[in-house]
């Protein structure tokens, strides 16, 4: 099965980084392919797939944008983050896993990526008793925390369809986006066997139906 790199536009607004990530997921529904793919978005605050408005008011974010990402969990505050896209295909063998095997197995193979950029870290395996609307507040169960402080320092948010998995997740590091994927290439090739490595030359045409499609990432409250 390949997997496909996904180019990154740089000037993307946050809804057209939404948008693109359930794009890319189509895209590996046609091509049977993993779909993969690294950005940062600036001065933004996204919300689970259905978390409101209200449920972060009290908590005086002052991120400039707001919105809605196609996954669930709670909300990711981001300027000082990478974000990650992993895109898995219905013929996959981790389609057939639990939600929770899924987080698993991905966030095992992070862990051995923030090993290249001296990050030591190991899987949370507990279930937490502490909930919170915020993401990287506590630690759920699989994520990712450093190994000296137990801080959280990846997670991630799933949704799951016929189209196959979207994997939206983030690591609490500014590190370089071109090292983050080469390394996440390598770790992912060591774990599933992969037919060819290809950057996509496919685009999303930005049109009005584009710009309707980015629209259903704004907050409805």
């Amino acid at each position: 099965m390949d997997l496909c790199i996904y180019e990154v536009d740089p000037q993307s607004s946050p809804q057209e980084q939404m948008a693109t990530d359930l794009w890319i997921l189509r895209e590996t529904d046609l091509t049977s392919s993993y779909g993969f793919r690294v950005y940062k978005m600036k001065d933004t605050c996204t919300l689970g797939r259905s978390q409101k408005l209200n449920s972060i008011k009290k908590n005086n974010v002052t991120s400039k944008i707001i919105l809605n990402r196609p996954t669930a969990g709670g909300a990711v505050i981001h300027g000082k983050d990478v974000t990650f896209t992993l895109t898995i295909p219905p013929k996959s063998e981790l389609y057939m896993l639990s939600l929770s095997q899924v987080y698993l197995r991905v966030h095992s193979i992070m862990k051995m990526v923030l090993k290249h950029f001296l990050i030591d870290s190991k899987i949370y395996g507990d279930c937490s008793n502490h909930s919170s609307s915020f993401c990287f507040e506590f630690p759920a169960k699989y994520d990712l925390i450093d190994i000296d402080t137990n801080k959280k320092v990846l997670g991630s948010a799933i949704k799951k369809s016929k189209e196959g998995i979207l994997l939206q997740g983030n690591v609490s590091f500014q590190l370089p986006l071109n090292d983050f994927e080469y390394f996440f290439i390598k770790e992912f090739s060591k774990v599933f066997t992969s037919k060819s490595i290809f950057i996509s030359k496919n685009k999303y045409r930005k049109c009005c139906h584009w710009q309707n499609f980015c629209q259903q990432f704004s907050l409805k409250d």
